[in-house]
C-alpha cells in the first residue's frame, strides 16, 4: 500500500496545525499547573501532549474513521490498545510530543511521531520538529527525505510507545540508532537481531570521541540522519 500525495498532505497538514494551534503557543510559557505525571515523577506529561494528541486523533479519524489510532497519552489510561496493533488493518501510532522534558525546560530537541502501520508494519512515518521547522518523511521502499530533501535513514528510539515503534522498525529490517541506556530499558538485544541496531555511548564527551561513533555508523550503515 502506497499513500497517496492526499493521504501524505493529510498527515503533514494534522502534525503542523497540532505544532501551531497546541504546542508552540505554550512553548516556553507552561505554567506548573499544566505539567503532571503519569507512571512516576520522571514521566511527565504537558497540557500541550494531551490537546496535541486530541487534536491529531480527531483530524486522522475524520479521515480514516475505520483506522486504528494509538496515542502515547491514551495508552497510558488503556494499555489494552497497543495489544491490537497487530491485527490493525490500518493504524497510526502518535507520539505528540517525543522529547517532553525538553520541551518543558524550553529545549528545541523534541518532535511530533506519527507512524502509519499496515498489520504492524510501518509503511509511512512523519517526524516534526516544530521549533527548528525540519520535516523528516519515511516511506515504505521509498526512503526518506528531511525537508524534501533525500536522507538514507530517520533513526531514533524511545520508552513506552516508543518502543513498540522501535521493536516493529527492528523486525522490519530498519536500521535504528539507540542510546545505550534506552536499548537496556527496551531489553533489544534479547528479542531481536542485532546487526539492526547500533547503540551509541553515554559518555561521548569529546570531538575524537564523537567523530569515532559517526565513523563506526558510516562504515556499517552508509549515510544515516540522526534525530
Amino acid at each position: 500500500m502506497g499513500l497517496t500525495v492526499f493521504d501524505e498532505d493529510n498527515l503533514i497538514r494534522a502534525v503542523r496545525e497540532a505544532a501551531r494551534i497546541e504546542i508552540m503557543p505554550r512553548f516556553r510559557s507552561l505554567k506548573d499547573s499544566e505539567v503532571s505525571t503519569k507512571s512516576g515523577p520522571d514521566d511527565l506529561v504537558t497540557i500541550a501532549d494531551l490537546r496535541a494528541e486530541k487534536y491529531i486523533t480527531e483530524a486522522l479519524q475524520e479521515e480514516y474513521p475505520e483506522a486504528l489510532i494509538i496515542g502515547e497519552e491514551a495508552v497510558a489510561s488503556d494499555f489494552t490498545l497497543a495489544s491490537k496493533l497487530d491485527l490493525a488493518p490500518l493504524a497510526f501510532i502518535i507520539d505528540p510530543i517525543d522529547g517532553t522534558k525538553e520541551y518543558i525546560s524550553g529545549g528545541s530537541d523534541y518532535t511530533i511521531n506519527i507512524a502509519l502501520c499496515k498489520k504492524d508494519r510501518p509503511i509511512f512515518s512523519i517526524v516534526y520538529a516544530p521549533a527548528r521547522e525540519e520535516l523528516y518523511i519515511a516511506e515504505k521502499d521509498q526512503g526518506a527525505t528531511k525537508n524534501n530533501k533525500k536522507i538514507a535513514w530517520v533513526t531514533g528510539g524511545g520508552t513506552g510507545i516508543g518502543s513498540e515503534i522501535v521493536k516493529i522498525l527492528v523486525r522490519n529490517n530498519w536500521k535504528v540508532v539507540i542510546s545505550g541506556r534506552r536499548l537496556e530499558k527496551l531489553k533489544l538485544t534479547k528479542e531481536y537481531d542485532k546487526k539492526n541496531i547500533i547503540p551509541l555511548k553515554l559518555d561521548v564527551t569529546s570531538e575524537l570521541e564523537c567523530k569515532n561513533v559517526v565513523k563506526e555508523i558510516l562504515s556499517r550503515f552508509g549515510q544515516i540522519d540522526l534525530i
